[in-house]
């Protein structure tokens, strides 16, 4: 289990959905869902009672939240102690878009650099697609951290991780029981993919042309709502494959299938200036690589 995890289960105690507690913490309901899942699945029970009318906390749910409300208290304040020292360090500001796993993750590493370094520190940042090498050129932003992998001549890529795209089906599809969905498979098919910033969709027409816009059924970024779909449905869903495994656990009719030829992403941290990189960029760039890779090893 994660700190993460712990965090969204004591503050969704608070209120009675999911919809309600994402719009006042700022994350997706999807988020929040996927992160419970995983606690509820890591610790063998049911924390909270899912009803037409809202969620509940079970007895043990409330017997754990106690618990957890300990931890959760000296995260902070392990967090404050470290924030505490930010004035004598050098601050990098990593922009990002908002509401999205990627982005969930690049998260935790910036909480992890905080509370492992003593030079240099850094702070989310988030930013609205159009706006991103724009706000980093201009020098607002240290790093954007995006899967567009930029190659002009003022500014500096570095691959952080590649994140593989898989297919999500339900189980009574006939690719079902493949060992992988092909191209001629998802040429054929109604596709569901996340809205989110469109990254799944560009990759999707960079790999098969711009043909495949029309098989293109359901747009969303309500992953749950997306991952439902496809239960009750005959369609293919397209997720990267942290986003694949969610969907199995939110919904045991779902799985997912390897897509043969691979389509994938580079994930990227970019930096403006050819020459220009710091003792701390180059710090938190090996910093990120390695331990983002290890999040999603």
């Amino acid at each position: 289990m994660r700190i993460e995890e712990l965090i969204d289960f004591y503050n969704l105690s608070n209120y009675n959905s999911f919809s309600s507690a994402a719009n006042d913490l700022y994350t997706s309901r999807y988020n929040l869902m996927r992160n419970i899942t995983n606690l509820e699945n890591d610790l063998g029970v049911k924390l909270f009672q899912r009803r037409s009318n809202g969620i509940y906390l079970t007895p043990v749910g409330k017997e754990i939240l106690g618990e957890v409300g300990y931890v959760v208290e000296h995260y902070n304040n392990m967090i404050d102690i470290a924030n505490s020292t930010k004035t004598a360090r050098q601050v990098l500001k990593i922009g990002c878009y908002a509401n999205n796993s990627t982005t969930y993750a690049m998260m935790n590493i910036i909480n992890m650099f905080n509370i492992s370094q003593g030079d240099y520190t850094a702070e989310y940042v988030s930013v609205d697609q159009k706006d991103l090498i724009t706000m980093l050129r201009d020098r607002e932003i240290d790093f954007a951290f995006t899967t567009e992998k930029k190659s002009h001549d003022d500014l500096q890529s570095f691959k952080v991780l590649r994140r593989d795209f898989f297919a999500v089906v339900n189980k009574d599809s006939a690719l079902a029981s493949r060992e992988c969905v092909t191209k001629e498979d998802i040429m054929r098919c109604g596709l569901v993919i996340p809205q989110l910033t469109g990254g799944t969709e560009r990759v999707l027409v960079k790999q098969y042309g711009s043909q495949i816009t029309k098989n293109i059924a359901i747009k969303s970024n309500d992953f749950y709502f997306l991952f439902s779909y496809i239960s009750h449905n005959d369609c293919v869903g397209i997720f990267n494959f942290e986003d694949s495994k969610a969907a199995e656990k939110i919904f045991d009719n779902l799985v997912c299938v390897p897509i043969s030829p691979v389509i994938y992403v580079d994930l990227c941290l970019i930096t403006a200036g050819k020459k220009e990189k710091t003792a701390a960029k180059k710090h938190f760039i090996e910093f990120a690589i390695k331990n983002y890779n290890k999040l999603f090893a």
